[in-house]
């Protein structure tokens, strides 16, 4: 299960046939995308936490020795999961945002990732070739 423990090394030395099987694992109903917003929130992403739970592992970044993802963002995958699923998938704007066990700077928190993350979402400009 060294996916787990290391995702990122895993999934940059996988097969493609691998990395397949891994995302239909964690999203086995797939990963939405819209052509106007880009990827959305998979429901399935709990998966992905009850496999890293029963492994007994922390997700670590590998840049941060000793630091998991959720200390680096400062929030739960389940609270960001559950934020993410209102602003993205309901289209709640985050300021409207109103979760029980979610604090309004949680919430803060979040929006400032989606903002500082915005570029990923905007597909390059592609090449128009004439024939």
């Amino acid at each position: 299960m060294s996916f787990i423990q290391t995702p990122d090394l895993f999934w940059n030395r996988a097969s493609t046939r691998s990395r397949q099987a891994i995302q239909k694992l964690l999203f086995p109903s797939g990963i939405p995308y819209d052509f106007e917003t880009g990827f959305g929130t998979s429901k399935e992403i709990d998966s992905y936490l009850l496999l890293a739970k029963l492994s007994d592992k922390n997700v670590k970044n590998s840049d941060l020795v000793g630091q998991t993802d959720e200390q680096e963002l400062g929030i739960t995958y389940q609270k960001l999961d559950l934020v993410l699923f209102e602003y993205a998938e309901k289209g709640i704007p985050f300021n409207e945002i109103n979760l029980p066990d979610i604090t309004k700077a949680e919430i803060e928190t979040v929006q400032k990732h989606v903002e500082r993350n915005s570029f990923k979402s905007i597909s390059p400009p592609i090449c128009q070739l004439k024939q």
